[in-house]
């Protein structure tokens, strides 16, 4: 591994000594895992590939919007 240097500003920094101290995970392990996560988020093209990917699913479906999405709801309420 390669190490480097990170400025960050004071709340940040104590957020992350009280992160990795309450997960008994080391400062360093937390930062990397971090990093993995916003870098997959960023080259997947985040929630805009999502959204685009979904763009227009249900413009020809037709019928109230609202009304199915309170049907789908009452379902979970007779559950």
């Amino acid at each position: 591994m390669v190490r480097t240097i990170v400025s960050l500003p004071e709340d940040d920094k104590a957020w992350l000594d009280a992160y990795s101290h309450s997960h008994h995970r080391p400062k360093a392990e937390v930062i990397r895992r971090a990093l993995h996560s916003f870098r997959r988020s960023v080259e997947s093209g985040g929630s805009r590939h999502a959204l685009r990917a979904t763009a227009g699913l249900w413009k020809d479906r037709g019928g109230d919007a609202m009304k199915y999405v309170r049907d789908i709801r009452a379902e979970w309420d007779r559950r």
